[in-house]
């Protein structure tokens, strides 16, 4: 039985539905014969909105969301307590509802470059919130040498990277807004950007060999979540630009609806 919850973010609204076709794929944007899969390098999918997606442990509790990648890197949370919600609508899609919850799946990669694009709204969670973070095999994942992609500076009004340092920062309002968010690491910069405006960039280096990537808290710690909807995660083990980049960002801001 689902555990009392208050939901943050968007709340389901009807009348800003994202129109379907019937020939769409799950996940699959509105009318886009396009998936992340077409890019080379995806090294993670995952969709809020594919209902074959998921394991439960009771309810909408989710236990597993199944990575689309074709990697296996599907993320758990074998703690019910700390399981993300399936039960919240953004235009018309489900999504996850995180609110000091979070989960985690096995990223063992030797990143030379990376692309990360994810799609969630922003609400009043934890100082230094994570949205999304890796780790190595033991310690913290703020240890110096290493890159968590995206979380909340501080208690400010900004999102960032975090090398030691926060990085790259973009203004963002955490008051439940919709974001389609692009953390892109070119092996000497980071580039940030939130739906799809100019990069915030800042220099950092690769490679960084990763063990976990997690969703929703820091690693290993449980201290430092991020409150909101999680509609999408995509990740690439590539610096994503050009056509390509184009072609995801229309992808997620036609199937979300994203600013």
């Amino acid at each position: 039985m689902s555990r009392p919850r208050h939901t943050p973010g968007i709340a389901a609204s009807p009348a800003c539905s994202v129109a379907t076709s019937p020939s769409a794929l799950p996940g699959e944007a509105a009318g886009s014969g396009f998936v992340p899969t077409d890019i080379s390098g995806c090294v993670l999918w995952l969709d809020g909105d594919d209902d074959d997606a998921f394991a439960y442990s009771s309810g909408d509790l989710v236990s597993q969301w199944n990575d689309k990648s074709g990697e296996g890197n599907h993320a758990v949370q074998a703690t019910v307590s700390r399981q993300p919600e399936r039960n919240a609508t953004v235009n018309g899609r489900s999504a996850l509802v995180f609110a000091s919850d979070s989960i985690a799946s096995p990223f063992a990669y030797t990143l030379n470059a990376a692309t990360f694009y994810v799609v969630a709204t922003a609400g009043a969670g934890a100082s230094f919130g994570r949205l999304l973070t890796l780790n190595g095999a033991s310690g913290n994942d703020y240890d110096n040498g290493r890159w968590i992609p995206l979380l909340r500076n501080g208690t400010n009004a900004e999102v960032c990277s975090y090398n030691g340092a926060s990085i790259a920062l973009v203004a963002v309002t955490y008051d439940g807004s919709l974001y389609l968010f692009r953390s892109r690491h070119s092996g000497s910069q980071v580039a940030n950007s939130v739906n799809g405006g100019a990069d915030v960039t800042a220099a950092d280096a690769l490679p960084y060999t990763t063990a976990t990537l997690a969703i929703g808290d820091s690693l290993p710690s449980t201290s430092s979540f991020w409150a909101g909807n999680v509609c999408e995660v995509i990740g690439y083990n590539a610096g994503i630009t050009g056509d390509d980049d184009t072609a995801m960002m229309n992808y997620l801001q036609t199937k979300w609806g994203t600013p």
